[in-house]
């Protein structure tokens, strides 16, 4: 008797995408957060060059299976380099209020600039058993690294257990190729940083990866000052753009039992979040965030909109998908 607990639909398209993605012979790898596969919690990460051929085989699966709608976020791949565009894919499969999002990253940068290219990304990809691409392990491990030392700071102790224990046991198996690996990417800060990983010693491991971090933006940095001044420069305002300007509107969905009484009052109540993020803007920028972002709310794993008005609440959900469809390109829909 098989006792496996039915997948929800978002965990189905994903497993079925990445079937679809094995018969069709695209290069790709998974970035991250693949551990509950195919439930990766949130979006999927994943680093894809070729998109034209990976557009056409989404909207090819999304016709087979049914699948309500396909939509391409254009928003932020409108970068001058394309090493920093992200492309970003939205799958409607049952529910308007529930989708699928799938990134397709083009590079892993730092600072801005790529610490690791698309090719190094592919470059010796790990196959896993339950059927997808991974990053090569010792860039999965400097990836890790990098995110340990975000999560410490932001108070999430399980994810920082989790994978510093990956990355000793990584470098356990790895040995002195691991850390030769990690000193020609991050210098001996680097090194520094995973011995006092081992070590327990949280301190010294942040103060480590801030001197590796800083050495490689300016040791890459250095090489070529004008084309990197340039590419810091675009990321500088591609990253304006996104968090201040909010191009995807208010196409944001709500859980579908929150009526809308209870949907005001949480939008209300979202204040708190919402002066939490006015406080970490520059001050010069404050009155632009405010203007664009009168409100912010999010529960259950679900998001909601930036200056609501009580029109668009009103004629939900149609409001919300005609604001999907002005804002976003429709790959394809289906009734």
């Amino acid at each position: 008797m098989d006792n496996t607990e039915p997948l929800s639909p978002k965990a189905n398209a994903t497993r079925l995408v990445f079937e679809a993605l094995a018969q069709s012979g695209i290069a790709y790898a998974v970035l991250r957060n693949y551990e509950q596969f195919p439930d990766f919690g949130h979006d999927v990460d994943l680093v894809l060059p070729d998109v034209p051929a990976w557009r056409l085989l989404l909207t090819q699966l999304a016709a087979v299976h049914r699948w309500k709608a396909v939509y391409e976020c254009s928003h932020w791949a409108q970068s001058a380099y394309a090493a920093h565009r992200i492309d970003v894919f939205r799958i409607y499969t049952a529910d308007w209020l529930d989708y699928l999002q799938i990134d397709c990253f083009h590079s892993f940068p730092l600072y801005g600039l790529a610490l690791f290219s698309q090719e190094a990304l592919l470059a010796g990809r790990f196959y896993d058993e339950r059927g997808f691409w991974r990053i090569n392990p010792d860039v999965e491990s400097v990836f890790r690294l990098l995110q340990i030392h975000q999560l410490r700071r932001r108070n999430q102790p399980e994810k920082v257990a989790r994978y510093g224990q990956r990355v000793l046991q990584h470098a356990a198996e790895r040995g002195d190729a691991f850390e030769t690996f990690l000193v020609a990417v991050l210098g001996a800060g680097g090194k520094r940083a995973l011995q006092a990983l081992k070590a327990g010693r949280w301190e010294a491991f942040h103060r480590a990866m801030r001197q590796a971090k800083w050495w490689y933006f300016l040791t890459h940095g250095s090489r070529r000052p004008l084309v990197h001044g340039g590419e810091l420069l675009a990321r500088l305002l591609d990253r304006l753009s996104i968090q201040f300007l909010s191009p995807c509107g208010n196409m944001v969905p709500y859980p579908v039992h929150t009526a809308l009484p209870a949907l005001l009052e949480g939008l209300k109540a979202a204040a708190v979040i919402f002066d939490y993020k006015i406080k970490r803007c520059p001050f010069f920028l404050r009155w632009v965030y405010k203007w664009r972002h009168s409100a912010f709310f999010e529960r259950n794993g679900l998001w909601i909109i930036p200056a609501p008005a009580q029109s668009d609440l009103d004629a939900h959900p149609s409001t919300l998908i005609s604001t999907l469809e002005k804002r976003h390109q429709c790959l394809i829909k289906q009734h």
